[in-house]
């Protein structure tokens, strides 16, 4: 499990007091907690008297239990079904710091008095009960460091939650559609799991919510962090808390909020360009004016993922970035094959303007992106590996004869290879029986009608070729006919 944990310390006070009593039963109590005591190792507390005397067991008017306060113990044991589960006027369960076990009992959701729990830094395991939503008193959830799977617990319309942590865990799949309803959220940790799916909209407008920390996970698309934290309706002034860290992000807003706790706005270990750093740039400012704290930007992810691209000879040959070229100050240093091959202020590679032959393009090529108002960020493209569809030299067909008579038929030297596009960087040549050049052109285009270099008629007979192209040179006769 990652074990990089952020930790929130927020000061959980004022529980609101139901008016829903619960049915208490304190000798019921006291025998559920006796059957949970025979789990625990060391035992917390000595179970030879009456629950009064238990060590951090809070009891209620009438005798109930009400608190469990056992946290940093390094208890052992487990959360049997039919034990803690059934203290029906529970409101406060505080297991943290131990070393607790095995699942968590789906009676857990019948104490629906509970408005406290934490049973972080655990090795809990599976899935959580999946009626969470009946606890619609919680107040704090805190579950985080311990080896919950499967997908996030739903909490139902419970605008009396104020903190959610689930850090540090194994749970997967997309933020529930239902955490729209959790309108008095505070603090948000999900952290260090495998969650992964775009964020979903109403998470920046829970009006209250100013502590957002999804880092170490999967999530992709737009983060649109723009929190709309109300200092006036939550009846709160708080510095915000924003951590979208090693994410597959590849887009943020300008985020207008400025009222970031010191060193706590953090997006990098993302796919992040320079047009989503540089309009924030100033939140990354450090305690010296015109310092930044880089490690709160950088690094980057590389913007594109790995690709192969297929020319052919005829194709203009163009390795395209899918990054903002109207981004003032970046610098483009292009590699083949990890070799610095040019520099350019431009999002896109000409294969044409570095190299003369097709045949010297294929390779594997990456662009590495810097920008002078973004300091010690540098971004990186993923590979594109071109390859060039170059013709088989050994297909290469030339005419035996042709017949420049003006009749429309045969009446020019025609290359099928160069009427299919290929070889059109090219020195074309023609000699005569004595070995005399005739006529030199470049780029030949199959326009030759049998005049010489200075356009007068070659009489009938028998000539020799030269053709060079992309390396390749080819020797044969032709017979010119009239």
């Amino acid at each position: 499990m990652k074990k990089n944990i952020f930790w929130v310390i927020l000061f959980f006070c004022c529980h609101p007091v139901w008016g829903q009593d619960c049915e208490c039963h304190p000798d019921q109590d006291l025998q559920h907690m006796l059957r949970w005591a025979r789990t625990l190792s060391p035992l917390p507390f000595d179970t030879t008297g009456p629950l009064t005397t238990w060590s951090g067991i809070s009891l209620n008017e009438e005798g109930c239990v009400q608190a469990i306060e056992l946290p940093s113990l390094a208890m052992k044991g487990s959360i049997p079904y039919n034990t803690v589960g059934q203290l029906s006027c529970l409101q406060s369960l505080n297991l943290s710091d131990n070393k607790l076990s095995g699942i968590v009992p789906v009676d857990l959701v019948d104490l629906t008095q509970l408005e406290y729990l934490n049973l972080s830094y655990n090795s809990l395991v599976g899935p959580l009960p999946p009626d969470m939503a009946l606890l619609s008193h919680l107040t704090a959830v805190r579950l985080q460091s311990n080896k919950f799977s499967d997908r996030l617990p739903q909490f139902g319309d419970n605008p009396n939650l104020i903190e959610l942590f689930l850090s540090d865990n194994y749970f997967y799949g997309e933020i529930p559609a239902s955490y729209e309803l959790l309108s008095g959220l505070e603090a948000l940790g999900l952290q260090n799991n495998d969650l992964s799916g775009p964020l979903p909209e109403y998470l920046a407008q829970l009006p209250c919510l100013y502590v957002f920390v999804i880092s170490g996970n999967g999530f992709s698309g737009y983060a649109d962090i723009n929190l709309a934290f109300d200092q006036l309706l939550c009846n709160k002034s708080r510095s915000l808390v924003v951590n979208i860290s090693e994410n597959e992000f590849t887009h943020i807003p300008f985020v207008s909020l400025t009222t970031f706790a010191e060193d706590k706005f953090q997006v990098q270990n993302n796919r992040l360009t320079f047009d989503d750093i540089l309009p924030n740039i100033h939140l990354f400012e450090g305690i010296f004016i015109g310092s930044y704290s880089v490690e709160r930007y950088a690094p980057q992810k590389p913007f594109s993922g790995d690709t192969t691209l297929i020319f052919s000879t005829r194709d203009n040959p163009l390795i395209q970035l899918n990054i903002d070229s109207t981004v003032t100050g970046s610098e483009y240093t292009w590699y083949k094959d990890d070799v610095a091959i040019t520099t350019t202020g431009h999002n896109y590679l000409d294969l044409k303007s570095v190299f003369n032959l097709p045949k010297d393009m294929p390779g594997v090529y990456r662009c590495e992106v810097i920008n002078r108002d973004v300091p010690e960020l540098t971004l990186y493209s993923g590979n594109y590996t071109v390859q060039i569809d170059l013709p088989d030299q050994f297909n290469i067909e030339f005419p035996s004869a042709f017949t420049p008579n003006g009749d429309g038929y045969n009446d020019t030297f025609i290359i099928p290879a160069i009427q299919e596009g290929n070889y059109l960087v090219n020195e074309f040549d023609v000699y005569d029986r004595e070995g005399k050049l005739v006529l030199h052109i470049n780029n030949y285009l199959n326009g030759w009608d049998g005049k010489d270099q200075s356009q007068s008629d070659l009489p009938i007979g028998t000539y020799y070729y030269r053709f060079h192209s992309e390396g390749n040179t080819f020797k044969g006769t032709i017979t010119l006919l009239r």
